[in-house]
C-alpha cells in the first residue's frame, strides 16, 4: 500500500499544480489483459477527468515478439479494440480520450507538453508492470477526495443506459455475474452446481419479486443455461444472446436492483466502483481490503464484500458457500409500487 500512497500523493500534487495533461499507459507487453485490470486503471483516469484535466488513456500494441504468434496477436488486437471502446464510452469525451500506439511511438507520447503527469512514469518508461497497484492507488485517491469528485468518478446507471440492449425487458431483476472459461483458465472461479443452487436459493429468498439474470459471455451463458436445465430451474434469465458484449452486459448489471458475485470475473469492478447495492464473495487479487469489512472507502451499508481465500488454497468450498447471505438481515426486498425495485435499503 505504501507504493500506492506515494503514487496517489504525486498525482494529487500534480492536480493541485494545475495539471495540463494526464497520461495513463496500458502496455500489453506487461499488463494483465483482463477486464478487471482495465477497469482499475480506468477508475484512476475517471478520477483525473473529474478534476477537468485532459486525460489520455494510451494502449501500447504488441511488439515484434508477437509476430510468430498470429492467433495470439489477433486476439490481443481484437481485445484492444474492445478495451478502447469501453474506455471511450466511460470517459467524458470533452477531456478524455483513448488511443493505441506502437511500442516505437511510446516515447513520443510521454514527452511533456506543458504540465504533464504520467502515472507510474518510471515503470512506464522501463516497461515494467504497475497495473497491480492501480486499485490501491484509486482507493487512496478516493478516500481523500471531496464528495463531488467521488460522485463524478463513480459509475452511474445513466451513463450505461445508451448501451443497454434494446427491447430487453424482464421486469424487476437482480443480476448475477457468473464466470466460465472455455479455455479452462482459472476454473476455480466457475460456480459449481452446489454453489449455483445456493446462490439461486439465496437470491430467491431475498428478492422474491425479482427475476434473476445471469450475466456472462456466450460460453458462460451456454454453460449455465445447461446447468439450470439439469437442476430443473426454469425462471432464470440470461444476458446472451440479447447482449452483444461487455458494455451491454455492464448496462444490464447497472440497471438491476442488486448485483451478486461469487468468485467470478472482472465485471464486478463496475458495481464495486458505483453506488449499486451488491453482495460479493471472493478473494482480493491485486487490491488490498480498505478495512476489515470494506473493499473500498466509499463502500456503503447496502454493499457487502466478504473476503475469501483464493480458490487454489481452499480444500472445502462448502465453507465459502455457507457465507452467502451471512450479512443479510433476513428481510426480503420487495418490488416497490412505484415501479422501482427496492435497491437494498437494508444491508
Amino acid at each position: 500500500m505504501a507504493w500506492a500512497r506515494d503514487e496517489a500523493g504525486r498525482l494529487r500534487r500534480a492536480i493541485d499544480r494545475d495539471l495540463d495533461r494526464f497520461v495513463l499507459v496500458f502496455d500489453t507487453e506487461v499488463t494483465g489483459l483482463g477486464y478487471g485490470d482495465l477497469l482499475h486503471m480506468l477508475g484512476v483516469a475517471r478520477f483525473v477527468v473529474a478534476h477537468d484535466v485532459r486525460t489520455e488513456f494510451v494502449f501500447v500494441e504488441p511488439g515484434a515478439d508477437w509476430s510468430g504468434r498470429s492467433d495470439a496477436a489477433s486476439d490481443v488486437d481484437e481485445l484492444l479494440d474492445d478495451f478502447i471502446g469501453i474506455v471511450s464510452a466511460l470517459l467524458d469525451p470533452e477531456v478524455g480520450r483513448a488511443r493505441r500506439v506502437s511500442p516505437d511511438d511510446l516515447p513520443s507520447v510521454l514527452e511533456g507538453h506543458g504540465r504533464t503527469h504520467v502515472l507510474f512514469e518510471d515503470f512506464v518508461r522501463d516497461r515494467r508492470p504497475f497495473f497491480r497497484d492501480c486499485a490501491n492507488v484509486f482507493n487512496v485517491l478516493m478516500a481523500e477526495a471531496d464528495g463531488g469528485v467521488v460522485d463524478r468518478t463513480l459509475f452511474s446507471p445513466a451513463e450505461f443506459e445508451p448501451h443497454r440492449p434494446s427491447g430487453f425487458d424482464i421486469g424487476p431483476y437482480v443480476s448475477w455475474q457468473c464466470r466460465y472459461s472455455r479455455l479452462g483458465i482459472d476454473e476455480g472461479r466457475r460456480a459449481t452446481s452446489d454453489e449455483f443452487i445456493a446462490g439461486y436459493e439465496y437470491l430467491q429468498r431475498r428478492f422474491p419479486d425479482h427475476r434473476i439474470l445471469v450475466v456472462s459471455d456466450e460460453s458462460g451463458c451456454r454453460h449455465y443455461r445447461d446447468l439450470v436445465g439439469e437442476l430443473d430451474i426454469d425462471d432464470v434469465a440470461f444476458s446472451k444472446p440479447e447482449s452483444p458484449g461487455f458494455l451491454s452486459d455492464a448496462a444490464l448489471v447497472m440497471a438491476s436492483d442488486f448485483f451478486f458475485w461469487f468468485r467470478a470475473g472482472g465485471m464486478c469492478i463496475i458495481p464495486f466502483f458505483s453506488r449499486l447495492p451488491y453482495e460479493a464473495l471472493g478473494p482480493v487479487m491485486n487490491e488490498m481490503m480498505w478495512d476489515e469489512e470494506r473493499l473500498t472507502p466509499w463502500q456503503e451499508p447496502t454493499q457487502t464484500f466478504i473476503e475469501l481465500e483464493k480458490h487454489q488454497f481452499v480444500a472445502d468450498r462448502t465453507l465459502d458457500v455457507a457465507l452467502i447471505g451471512s450479512r443479510w438481515d433476513g428481510q426480503p426486498n420487495r418490488f416497490m409500487s412505484d415501479g422501482r425495485g427496492d435497491r437494498g435499503v437494508r444491508p
